[in-house]
């Protein structure tokens, strides 16, 4: 879960028409709180045990709430990113970011590599289709880079075409460029992970990751 901080700004963010329904049907695991919170109601009332049975519901709904919250802001107000389908068995989305935070004047490229759920494609995919996606970061406006990268394919949020073509088309030749230029820098692209990649030499700016930094994979999330 992700609590959003109005400090920080996408420089691209989503706004797109966003289907509820089909983002928590991706997002099941989000009402596991909820789950546990009717548990302890359920526990607390029968033991009658009251205030174990009201903290442990109404938490179970606020923490529900929150992660349906943030699910939903990701494709709001999260950040638009390149990305493209890099494998159909499994399906494997690769997407890019700039991890900067604006105050360095470096840039952080990364990588993220993601194994996406086949239903979330109103069609088949095919390796080399365009999936742009939507991200949030975290960590702290303070530092010079954010420290986690969560994106998602915006098919998450919409079944309609016309709508991720818009989005698509609110991103620049550049943006498509740096995807392109850091996926060559993984070794290993059918790993699912996050990837630190220096590609200075193709968009002319400075790196910010220290030489052991580059290439290290995370587990998701980083």
């Amino acid at each position: 879960m992700l609590l959003i901080d109005k400090r920080a700004q996408a420089s691209n963010p989503g706004r797109m028409r966003v289907n509820r329904l089909r983002v928590i049907r991706f997002h099941l695991w989000a009402f596991i709180p909820l789950g546990v919170g009717l548990a302890l109601l359920a526990i607390g009332l029968y033991f009658r045990i009251f205030t174990l049975a009201g903290i442990g519901f109404a938490l179970g709904v606020i923490i529900t709430a929150l992660m349906i919250r943030s699910c939903l802001a990701r494709f709001q107000i999260g950040c638009i990113c390149p990305g493209k389908v890099i494998s159909i068995d499994p399906i494997l989305v690769a997407t890019s970011s700039d991890m900067s935070t604006g105050t360095s004047g470096n840039e952080y490229i990364i990588v993220a590599i993601d194994q996406i759920n086949p239903a979330a494609f109103p069609y088949p995919p095919s390796i080399g289709d365009l999936c742009p996606a939507c991200a949030l970061y975290a960590g702290f406006l303070s530092r010079p880079a954010w420290e986690q990268f969560h994106p998602e394919p915006v098919w998450i949020a919409t079944s309609e075409l016309s709508v991720v073509d818009a989005i698509a088309d609110r991103m620049h030749d550049a943006d498509w460029d740096q995807l392109q230029h850091a996926l060559k820098k993984v070794v290993n692209p059918m790993q699912p992970g996050r990837y630190r990649v220096d590609i200075s030499e193709h968009t002319g700016g400075n790196n910010g990751w220290a030489p052991e930094q580059l290439l290290s994979t995370y587990k998701h999330p980083i």
